[in-house]
């Protein structure tokens, strides 16, 4: 599942609907950053700082309900810190695209987008 729209309950209990729309809106502006910064580490083999980035990207994605980006993210970070080039390579396109799902998901729920088929 990319997206559990569970995860943002809370959240947008608390806040006004206005407010809620505005924070998940720039969530999904400023997303798409930290993705090509993961693909260009990728590109370069320069897994420890692609480590980090994803290490942020487990954070992020999860707490927007992005669960499957957040669990690539996860099992992205593993593998840079083990130093298997391999299987990052292979988990980065994985990531990405979950991400972009999710985001569709994300929006098609909360501010009325629609997703694409």
């Amino acid at each position: 599942m990319d997206f559990d729209d569970s995860a943002l309950a809370g959240l947008q209990e608390a806040l006004p609907v206005a407010e809620f729309r505005e924070l998940l809106a720039d969530y999904l502006a400023s997303m798409a950053a930290p993705l090509s910064q993961a693909l260009a580490l990728g590109e370069a083999g320069n897994w420890k700082d692609l480590a980090f980035a994803a290490h942020t990207l487990v954070s992020t994605s999860g707490s927007y309900g992005l669960t499957r980006a957040s669990a690539l993210a996860r099992d992205l970070e593993r593998a840079c810190q083990a130093g298997h080039g391999g299987e990052a390579a292979a988990l980065l396109p994985e990531l990405v695209a979950s991400a972009t799902r999710g985001a569709a998901a994300l929006r098609a729920r909360f501010l009325g987008d629609r997703v694409a088929a």
